[in-house]
């Protein structure tokens, strides 16, 4: 049976067991021994406030630096490899480094850094190029000043840029942080903790992003008016169909972009925005479609394909319902009955009454996003006639596909000096109709397909 003496003896030694346990297992977490790989920069003013970098093993139990006895301040453990401080006043000459630590002797720099005679100089900065940036960061840029040092650093508002090459005292290149959109200062800070700021000289810019192009597919000839949305799109410079640029290409606001295709082979193609920031595609954003009558383009809608002055374009809904040809009793000789372009400008030059079929069309215009009278930043098409007696049996012909017409139409084609060819879209008869009645009018334009 143990004594109640044993029992007490027991119990101390139990207890100075435990509080040995806690303070020895501080002791011992640390297996690397502290080490110094190098010191950066190695030198610098005999004022103090240079910032160094100590590396190596087990920095992150160091408690304390000194340089020839006295603290240098503003310790950051920055990682277990890593330390940073600014360091004492000291007269000029190389000094010992010392690192404490809470678990290892005092290791010793010897002669690790020196101290020169001369004043630290701030730098200055003057400019960066590129003055801006993507959100990601990742910019290359190039800062030009006067005063860099090696190992100065450089902060855009603040957050450490990276990839910091000190090519001159004059010039540092570096890499740019990822920072939200906006405008900031750029910093440029020597070892020696001095510094100078170039205020609002980088701005970060946010790509541009294509949410959907309208309409989807459009005719291989080209001609048609397509709207991109998606964000970010002010300043948009190129708008790409397959690397072949559109025309007319119009901001419309940050989120909305207008543009006119051109002409490329059949198939789906990628459609790409670009914009000072940089650029998006829509992988087969747009399908290029086999040339055919029905088709929008150029203003209008594809409405012949038959080759020469009878491939034609016509309006998308009657210009007239219901206009005079011109004077009745006036020979015009606007006789042709395959070139409405050529009796339009004949007529012109003849009748006096106005308006009159023929200058309806002569007049008409229409923009690539449907606007009549056109508008400002979008192609107007108005080249438009009346169509020739052939070519307006091509639109009967095709009427359907084209859509929208009814009863009695005139071409462009005179008869007599009383009569105009007329055709009827119901039944799809020709015959001669009274200059000064009163018929509907389908304006055409030429095209190449």
């Amino acid at each position: 049976m143990i004594s109640l003496y044993s029992r007490s003896k027991l119990f101390v030694i139990i207890l100075l067991v435990l509080s040995c346990a806690s303070a020895c297992k501080a002791k011992i977490s640390k297996s690397d021994p502290l080490t110094i790989n190098s010191i950066s920069p190695t030198s610098g003013s005999y004022e103090g406030g240079t910032k160094v970098t100590i590396s190596g093993k087990t920095m992150d139990d160091v408690t304390q630096v000194k340089f020839d006895g006295e603290i240098c301040t503003s310790l950051e453990i920055v990682s277990e490899k890593k330390l940073t401080c600014l360091t004492p006043a000291h007269a000029a000459g190389e000094v010992d480094v010392v690192l404490y630590s809470a678990t290892f002797n005092p290791l010793t720099l010897k002669d690790g850094f020196l101290y020169t005679g001369e004043a630290d100089v701030a730098p200055t900065l003057t400019s960066i190029a590129p003055t801006e940036g993507v959100i990601a960061g990742g910019d290359a840029v190039a800062l030009t000043g006067t005063g860099f040092e090696t190992g100065a650093t450089v902060q855009f508002d603040g957050v450490d840029a990276t990839n910091v090459v000190v090519v001159s005292n004059s010039s540092i290149t570096c890499d740019t942080p990822a920072h939200a959109a906006g405008v900031v200062d750029v910093t440029v800070e020597n070892a020696n903790t001095l510094n100078d700021t170039l205020a609002a000289s980088f701005t970060y810019v946010t790509l541009p992003t294509i949410a959907s192009v309208n309409p989807t597919s459009g005719s291989a000839s080209g001609g048609l008016g397509v709207t991109i949305s998606g964000t970010n799109l002010t300043g948009t410079t190129a708008v790409t169909f397959d690397g072949v640029a559109a025309t007319s290409v119009n901001v419309v606001n940050a989120t909305t972009v207008t543009a006119v295709t051109l002409a490329h082979a059949a198939g789906a193609v990628d459609v790409e925005i670009t914009t000072a920031s940089g650029s998006d595609s829509l992988v087969s954003g747009f399908t290029y479609l086999v040339t055919a009558v029905g088709q929008s383009a150029f203003g209008g809608v594809i409405a012949s394909l038959g080759g020469g002055l009878d491939d034609i374009i016509a309006a998308t809904a009657d210009n007239s319902t219901g206009i005079e040809w011109g004077d009745v009793g006036l020979a015009t000789s606007a006789t042709s009955t395959m070139d409405g372009a050529t009796n339009t400008a004949t007529i012109l030059g003849v009748v006096t009454v106005f308006p009159n079929a023929a200058s309806i069309c002569n007049d008409y215009e229409i923009d690539s996003l449907g606007n009549t009278p056109c508008e400002v930043g979008n192609t107007c098409y108005n080249s438009w006639f009346l169509p020739a007696q052939n070519q307006l049996n091509s639109l009967f012909v095709n009427r359907v596909a084209i859509g929208g017409f009814w009863l009695s139409y005139f071409s462009s084609t005179e008869v007599d000096a009383n009569q105009a060819s007329v055709q009827e879209f119901v039944t799809g008869s020709m015959g001669a109709g009274i200059k000064n009645a009163l018929d509907k009018v389908r304006c055409v334009a030429a095209f190449t397909p």
